[in-house]
């Protein structure tokens, strides 16, 4: 790279280059690469590269607003020949998300057809290719969970942006759902039943949504913010009496995570392995669980204490 006084976009573009051509010659295949790499580069390097033969550009943005340059799109649309959409149906709003905001995908798929829509009358139109929905992080929206934001992607691309309220029903009906997938009060609505493989799964991951907002309004409390802290718990100090009431709700919560393993173990092994349902529940489960065990151990003990130290403690 010295010799040749490159720089790194140039050993970037050599690279890419060479294993596009190999690619070409040897598979008969073009490869497709994503444009991140190629949104810093001039259209004059991009141009004089070849690259835009060697390659399929896919462009990516998961927003429901795209935030892309007019200049990238120019760019792009000038040097490469073909020119692919990536859009998403689950997994853009966060790594630790579980229920798919139907709505969020469904804007991020209506601005890639607007944007679309405005090359239909010009030449360009031609080096659109098409859309892949992705998927995102594996354990993060369970497929199945995300199938209803799925079902209503691919029927708007294909019945496009204006007919959205049979698109919608149409996806309630092919599920075997009821309700409605788009037009809903909250993001995170719960589907009460549904009729499609994997729904077991869905039907766990709402109930998971449900004990976590019961879990974030207990440890919320403030008996709990007040008298079960970290330095009650650490110095053996609190007051039974205001313990009682919480201690009630704890335990609730606690029959509703061992009922939560239960389903999941139940539910999940017929669509993953035993490690994935495995990991699920210790990443997202488990963890509160254990905490809502020693908050209880903590109050069993404290309730059997009769004398306390006079502070400090």
């Amino acid at each position: 790279m010295n010799n040749k006084i490159w720089s790194t976009s140039d050993l970037f573009i050599d690279h890419v280059s060479a294993v596009a051509k190999f690619v070409n010659e040897k598979l008969g295949m073009r490869p497709m690469m994503w444009d991140d790499e190629f949104r810093s580069f001039s259209e004059p390097q991009l141009v004089q590269s070849g690259i835009g033969s060697l390659v399929d550009i896919v462009v990516w943005n998961y927003k429901p607003t795209l935030e892309l340059d007019h200049e990238i799109w120019t760019k792009y649309l000038n040097v490469f020949d073909n020119i692919w959409a990536a859009s998403a149906f689950k997994g853009a709003t966060g790594s630790n998300q579980q229920i798919t905001s139907v709505r969020y995908h469904v804007e991020n798929h209506r601005a890639w057809l607007r944007l679309i829509d405005e090359y239909k009358d010009t030449a360009y139109i031609s080096k659109f290719k098409g859309i892949m929905l992705r998927a995102g992080l594996v354990l993060c929206e369970l497929l199945p969970a995300a199938f209803p934001s799925l079902a209503v992607d691919l029927l708007l691309l294909q019945y496009g942006d204006n007919h959205l309220h049979f698109i919608d029903q149409e996806a309630v009906k092919y599920l075997g759902c009821s309700g409605s997938f788009v037009f809903q009060m909250s993001q995170e609505t719960y589907y009460p039943s549904c009729n499609f493989p994997g729904w077991e799964v869905l039907s766990v991951i709402q109930n998971y949504g449900q004990v976590m907002e019961q879990y974030a309004k207990v440890l919320n409390d403030s008996v709990v913010r007040g008298w079960l802290t970290d330095y009650n718990l650490a110095k053996q100090f609190s007051s039974p009496t205001h313990l009682s009431g919480i201690g009630t709700e704890l335990s609730y919560l606690q029959n509703s995570f061992d009922s939560l393993k239960r389903e999941s173990e139940t539910s999940f092994e017929a669509v993953y392995d035993t490690n994935t349902a495995k990991e699920w529940f210790e990443t997202h489960v488990k963890p509160m669980a254990d905490r809502i065990n020693e908050l209880l151990m903590a109050i069993e003990t404290l309730r059997t204490k009769n004398t306390w130290p006079r502070r400090p403690l």
